[in-house]
């Protein structure tokens, strides 16, 4: 077991503070090879007694124990090559499909027993009740931003992709206001870049319904949903947070009824009249 497979097992026992360390480690976890502990105190912004608990929490003695292990780690993380020799030695032996298939179906089984009825139906009020709705990820997760976006735009009217500041996102954030909802997904390794518009983005009074992995980092969102994504293979798995999207999809045309169907039969109306899809 490694060091992140630890601390993931021990995260429902840590306080908030110890898992803002967790999610720091998770985000940089081989800064901790080099950094005194006062350092890493300062990094995750926490005490030094909390980032010592945090080290008992994830089943060492304390910080010099934990700080050996993240060395002997960093000296055989696999990088992108590696992990390709891994899926390629999977697929010379027939075995990546099976093998994608079995992480993907047990990161979903992973993700669903973590995530709360009531978190989930405190979304989809939020997702109903909004004047607007906005969808926001960044470089892969851009893809799941878009994928909701085209999702709940079937179920209501006046949703929005946010496409990155390279598209002029900063324009985009003066529309966004308390009577509106964002859905952002973001998962370790965090951008900077979508660590520094999130907080923007809550500022703005605007409620944010957060998407990703554990530990959540001091993230202020309104609701978080938990979604495993790592699947040992060369890059995340997002079978997870696309069947999540199809059920909070789903969740909101049930909760809007009438008006859900009302913005459908305009939808078709609107195929039909530009005879853009083919029947």
């Amino acid at each position: 077991m490694n060091i992140a497979e630890r601390i993931r097992g021990a995260l429902r026992e840590m306080t908030r503070s110890e898992g803002a360390v967790a999610a720091y480690y998770l985000n940089r976890g081989s800064d901790f090879a080099f950094m005194t502990l006062e350092d890493a105190a300062a990094r995750a912004g926490v005490s030094t007694t909390t980032v010592i608990r945090f080290c008992r929490r994830a089943g060492f003695s304390g910080y010099k124990p934990f700080q050996n292990a993240v060395r002997e780690e960093v000296r055989r993380i696999p990088g992108l090559p590696e992990k390709y020799s891994g899926a390629k030695k999977s697929a010379e032996k027939n075995k990546l499909l099976d093998e994608t298939l079995r992480r993907s179906l047990a990161a979903v089984e992973d993700s669903f027993s973590e995530l709360s009825e009531k978190e989930l139906s405190s979304a989809v009020s939020l997702l109903d009740r909004a004047e607007n709705v906005y969808a926001f990820g960044m470089k892969e997760s851009f893809a799941l931003a878009h994928y909701a976006y085209t999702r709940l735009l079937s179920a209501r009217e006046k949703v929005f992709l946010l496409t990155g500041p390279a598209e002029g996102e900063m324009e985009t954030l003066l529309n966004m206001g308390k009577k509106d909802a964002c859905v952002a997904f973001m998962f370790h390794r965090y951008t900077k870049a979508a660590k520094k518009l999130l907080p923007i983005i809550r500022g703005r009074g605007t409620k944010l319904i957060l998407i990703t992995n554990p530990p959540f980092d001091e993230t202020d969102a309104d609701v978080v949903l938990p979604c495993e994504v790592d699947i040992g293979g060369i890059k995340n798995g997002f079978a997870a947070p696309v069947i999540l999207t199809d059920c909070l999809c789903g969740a909101l045309a049930l909760a809007r009824g009438e008006a859900a169907l009302s913005h459908m039969r305009l939808s078709e109306e609107l195929f039909a009249e530009s005879d853009l899809v083919e029947r």
